[in-house]
């Protein structure tokens, strides 16, 4: 999306200043824009007091990867759908199951704090889409780095229809396969106006959507969408209204790229929190985009009581100053969800645990021997510096080192499971240094609880 265009107005500037600078801000915007509406999901960026704003706050998500110091994860933004800067840890309050806590730090994510959304692209493979499938093609690898790069732990699924549903992928982490599913679509056919993006939508809920991810859809098509009633090639059950409700109950935010003259995708948008972009502009604008938006997100971190990690949380983040009070229920230790730790060094292609690493493995093995039925499965990863092979069995004798290192520790080894994937499943792009970082690490995925 695009940058921040104002300076930060402290509360006593005057109310003249204020307008002031909003029309500066106005006057520097650039670029592809989304297309009309006032959803808190817009583009650009405001550091309106909270006092004079009417804020949006919505908690999209919570970190314990560094637990016992856990992160809420949420966004705001003002009723002009901008985003807001400027919050400071003094202007909110945050309770965890009625208990208030000690706010440490409040700042912009970072890739620290693994934010977990599943990515559904529904593409129109219309013969009119082939410029914007070849963009899709040309574009993913930095769409995908910028995402980890802002603390996105992403996974990307792929639904493909015309009048009817023609493909549906399942989710996944790895973007090599994904990449395939998109270079093998070829545009043809469309001989009617209308294609059946209703239908593409209610196959995009039946995803293997994680419990604790955030579910966005990404719906890229230039054509007007069949409804319930309309006679044509595609038929469906759902009208624009029904099939809001149908998202929102799945709670799956839609960013709809399509022409600005189509009517009906903004409607869409804006019932599920999501937003419209112009077709028509540059496809990596596009993308840059939308990233700024799904990534403009505030994290705040405190330091729980709680000695280990617990199977749900209540969250209630309050910002008095602007009467806002959200309340969310988190399930924790759910089957699927995903334990990040960046700490755990080896010697260059070395399978041996650096000391500095043990600290975090001593508290997974304080969780597993208070949490009897939990098992685990450890998931090695490299970049794809050096030979495939090699790094393959890297992956493995790292994933196998780890799990020596707990059995040692009283963990019965049947509780363990590993599992290399050497630099089969990149969650970035290896052409880059900060892309090769992203992808050297090791998971741990929670398989029984």
């Amino acid at each position: 999306m695009i940058g921040p265009f104002t300076v930060f107005l402290r509360r006593t500037i005057p109310f003249v200043a204020l307008m002031a600078a909003l029309w500066i801000g106005t006057a520097l915007l650039c670029g592809a824009q989304p297309v009309g509406g006032t959803n808190p999901a817009q583009n650009s960026v405001t550091s309106l007091s909270l006092k004079d704003t009417a804020l949006h706050v919505s908690v999209r998500n919570i970190d314990i990867t560094r637990f016992p110091v856990i992160s809420i994860v949420f966004d705001a933004f003002d009723s002009q759908g901008m985003s807001v800067v400027g919050i400071d840890k003094k202007d909110i309050l945050i309770s965890e199951n009625g208990v208030q806590q000690n706010i440490l730090t409040l700042s912009s994510i970072t890739r620290s704090n693994r934010v977990p959304i599943d990515f559904v692209f529904i593409i129109d493979q219309t013969g009119s889409m082939g410029s914007k499938i070849e963009a899709v093609k040309q574009n993913i690898d930095d769409f995908t780095t910028r995402l980890a790069a802002k603390g996105i732990d992403y996974r990307l699924g792929l639904v493909v229809f015309d009048d009817n549903v023609a493909e549906r992928h399942w989710l996944t982490e790895d973007l090599n396969e994904f990449k395939g599913w998109v270079d093998a679509l070829v545009a043809h056919g469309g001989g009617d106006i209308k294609e059946n993006a209703l239908e593409a939508l209610r196959a995009a809920t039946g995803m293997n959507f994680r419990m604790s991810a955030n579910r966005y859809a990404i719906l890229i098509t230039d054509a007007p969408f069949h409804q319930y009633g309309e006679h044509g090639y595609g038929r469906t059950m759902y009208t624009t209204r029904t099939m809001i409700n149908t998202l929102v109950h799945y709670d799956i935010r839609t960013f709809c790229i399509t022409a600005p003259e189509v009517l009906g995708y903004k409607q869409i948008a804006d019932g599920t929190d999501g937003q419209v972009f112009d077709i028509n502009q540059p496809f990596a604008e596009i993308l840059n985009k939308f990233v700024t938006t799904v990534t403009s997100l505030y994290t705040a971190t405190y330091k729980t009581g709680t000695d280990l990690i617990p199977d749900s949380i209540k969250v209630e983040l309050k910002i008095p100053g602007a009467n806002i009070v959200v309340k969310k229920n988190f399930s924790v230790l759910e089957i699927g969800r995903k334990l990040v730790v960046d700490n755990i060094q080896f010697g260059t292609n070395q399978y041996t645990i650096e000391h500095g690493s043990q600290s975090s493995l001593d508290y997974l093995v304080r969780l597993l021997k208070a949490r009897t039925s939990l098992k685990l499965r450890i998931e090695g990863f490299t970049d794809n510096v050096g030979d495939a092979s090699r790094n393959m069995k890297l992956s493995f004798a790292r994933a196998d080192a780890v799990k020596d290192y707990m059995v040692q520790r009283g963990i019965h080894p049947d509780r363990l499971f590993t599992i290399g994937y050497g630099a089969t499943r990149p969650t970035a792009t290896n052409d880059s240094d900060e892309g090769r970082r992203l992808n050297r690490r090791t998971e741990f995925i929670i398989m029984q609880k």
